[in-house]
């Protein structure tokens, strides 16, 4: 994913079904995708200057800070503790009371494998934003990646709130 990390460890969804895992049926487990957010080692590539231009900048060419968005990483209510709280032994969010799914976004154009979309960000009205950077390449071109790949992002997102999508690229004609 050669810029900044594919999103395979960093869209993780646990719900437990009968609360024999986290002490109530329904509670989730999701990924810390905000690590390294701003992080001074770059390598990353996690941060508010991989926000899309469009989100970042006003019709009238004026700039939109990322401090906009307080709240990076997968949606938690706003970092409402009372609905999210990280535990260090699991390296993730224990979250309750709201249901999580996962929303699947997808070029369908013929494009879809050379024309880069990502990152990728989900944004909420309360401060949430998320970067998503889609899947690694799967393809091999003897020996290296052929640079291409498909531009399908796994978003996860709480069931009944409304978010906003922007991308880097031009919008597909059909998603």
């Amino acid at each position: 994913c050669v810029d900044m990390p594919c999103d395979a460890k960093k869209k993780v969804l646990i719900t437990d079904l009968d609360g024999s895992v986290l002490g109530k049926a329904g509670d989730t487990l999701t990924s810390r995708s905000e690590f390294q957010w701003d992080s001074e080692d770059q390598r990353w590539g996690m941060g508010d200057y991989r926000l899309p231009n469009t989100m970042t900048t006003t019709l009238a060419g004026e700039n939109v800070p990322g401090s906009t968005w307080p709240h990076k990483g997968i949606d938690r209510n706003g970092d409402d503790p009372s609905v999210c709280s990280y535990k260090e032994a699991f390296n993730m969010y224990h979250c309750t009371g709201v249901t999580y799914r996962m929303l699947v976004i997808e070029s369908m154009d013929g494009d879809t494998e050379v024309r880069r979309l990502s990152p990728v960000a989900l944004v909420t009205d309360d401060g949430s934003v998320d970067l998503i950077n889609g899947p690694m390449d799967h393809g091999w071109c003897g020996g290296y990646t052929c640079q291409e790949r498909i531009s399908t992002f796994y978003a996860m997102v709480i069931v009944g709130k409304t978010y906003k999508l922007y991308l880097t690229s031009t919008q597909p004609q059909s998603m």
